[in-house]
C-alpha cells in the first residue's frame, strides 16, 4: 500500500523536506504529517525527543484525549496524598516535625496505641495510672488499675479497683473497699485501713474512717482531726474543707492552712479548689464571687459566672445575661503557672 505525503505541514504551514516527508515528521512544530492526502485535518500531535544511534528519530506520542489526562492526574495526587501521609506519620515517629524541619519541637513515640488499657493518665512522677477491664451498669465494675512507666512496661499491676496519681512518692489506691498508699515497687506505705483517701500534697493527705475526714502524715499520723464531711488535699497552704457534703441537701465549705485554722469561714456553697494566681472562685447562694487567699471579697458573689484569666488578671462576669470586665490593678503574671488539683482551670 503507497500513501502520498503532503509536502505542506497543515499545522505551521512550513514545507517539509524529503525526509520530514518520508517520516511523515514535521521538525519545526513537531507534528504528525498524515499519509492520506484526502484527510483535512492532523488529529494527533507527537514532540521530537532524541535520535537514535541509527540516525532515526525517536518519536514519544502525547496523550489524545483530555479524559485520559485527567485520569492520570487524578491517580497520581491519589499516591501524593497516600505518599505525604505515610510520610507524615514516619516523621512524626522519628521525633521530626512535619510542618518545619527546623523546628526545635521534637515528637518520640512513647507508647503504640493498644487495646491492653482502657485508659491511660497523664504521667506523674514518671508513672502514669492505667486500667483495663468493664464498666457496665449491666455486668457490674470489674475494671482494674495499675501504673506504667514511660517505656509503657507495667510496673505495678492492675490489681486496684481504684488508683490516683502518685504525689511526693506515693500514691493513694484502694481494693476491696478500702484505702491505703503505697511506694513505687507497690509496697505498701500506709495499710489499706482507711474509707476515703486524697493524695499527699504538701506533706499532708487527706483521708476518712468512720464518715469524717481529716489530714495524716507519711508515717500515719494525724496533723489535723477528723472532723469533716469531705477534705481535698493542700495547695499552696491551703485547703478547702465541708462540714456538709451532700450534692441534694447542699454543701458548705471553707479554706484550713496546715494547722487546721479556719482561714477562709465555712459559709459557701463550694470553693474552686484551684488558687493559681492568688485567686479562689467561690459560691454562695447559687451566685459566684472571687476572694483571695486570705478570705477578702474581691467580687461579691452576685454574679453568673465568674472566669479568672491568670495571664493577664482580668475576670470575666456575667450577671442577668450581660458580660463585663474586670481588671487587677497592678497585677503580676505567676513566674510559674500551677494547674492544682485535678489539673483543671477555673
Amino acid at each position: 500500500m503507497s500513501y502520498k505525503i503532503n509536502k505542506t505541514c497543515k499545522i505551521c504551514g512550513s514545507e517539509l523536506s524529503a525526509a520530514e516527508a518520508n517520516s511523515r515528521f514535521c521538525k519545526t512544530c513537531g507534528s504528525k504529517v498524515e499519509p492520506d492526502e484526502n484527510e483535512a485535518e492532523v488529529t494527533a500531535h507527537y514532540y521530537h525527543v532524541d535520535a537514535d544511534i541509527d540516525g532515526q528519530d525517536r518519536i514519544v506520542k502525547r496523550k489524545r484525549k483530555f479524559t485520559r489526562v485527567r485520569f492520570i492526574a487524578v491517580a497520581l495526587a491519589c499516591i501524593v496524598l497516600l505518599a505525604a501521609s505515610g510520610g507524615i506519620f514516619f516523621v512524626l515517629k522519628s521525633g521530626q516535625n512535619p510542618d518545619d524541619k527546623n523546628s526545635s519541637l521534637k515528637l518520640t513515640a512513647l507508647i503504640e496505641p493498644s487495646l491492653e488499657f482502657q485508659h491511660i493518665s497523664y504521667f506523674s512522677e514518671g508513672l502514669a495510672v492505667v486500667s483495663a477491664g468493664t464498666s457496665h451498669p449491666r455486668s457490674g465494675h470489674n475494671q482494674r488499675y495499675g501504673y506504667i512507666d514511660m517505656t509503657g512496661k507495667v510496673v505495678i499491676s492492675l490489681q486496684y479497683d481504684w488508683a490516683h496519681d502518685f504525689r511526693e512518692g506515693v500514691a493513694a489506691v484502694s481494693k476491696g473497699g478500702k484505702w491505703g498508699f503505697i511506694d513505687k515497687t507497690g509496697d505498701e506505705v500506709l495499710p489499706m485501713i482507711y474509707d476515703g483517701a486524697n493524695p499527699f500534697n504538701e506533706g499532708l493527705a487527706p483521708v476518712s474512717l468512720d464518715g469524717k475526714w481529716g489530714y495524716i502524715d507519711i508515717s500515719g499520723e494525724f496533723v489535723i482531726p477528723l472532723m469533716y464531711d469531705h477534705a481535698q488535699s493542700f495547695m499552696n497552704g491551703l485547703a478547702v474543707v465541708y462540714t456538709t457534703f451532700n450534692t441534694t441537701h447542699g454543701t458548705k465549705c471553707g479554706l484550713i492552712d496546715m494547722d487546721g485554722d479556719i482561714i477562709v469561714p465555712i459559709e459557701y456553697d463550694w470553693i474552686w479548689p484551684n488558687n493559681t494566681g492568688g485567686f479562689y472562685q467561690v459560691q454562695k447562694d447559687g451566685k459566684q464571687g472571687l476572694i483571695d487567699m486570705s478570705g477578702n471579697v474581691i467580687l461579691e458573689c452576685i454574679y453568673d459566672s465568674v472566669n479568672f484569666n491568670i495571664v493577664d488578671g482580668t475576670i470575666q462576669v456575667q450577671q442577668n445575661g450581660k458580660w463585663g470586665i474586670f481588671e487587677i490593678e497592678d497585677y503580676e503574671t505567676p513566674p510559674f503557672i500551677q494547674y492544682g488539683y485535678g489539673g483543671y482551670w477555673w
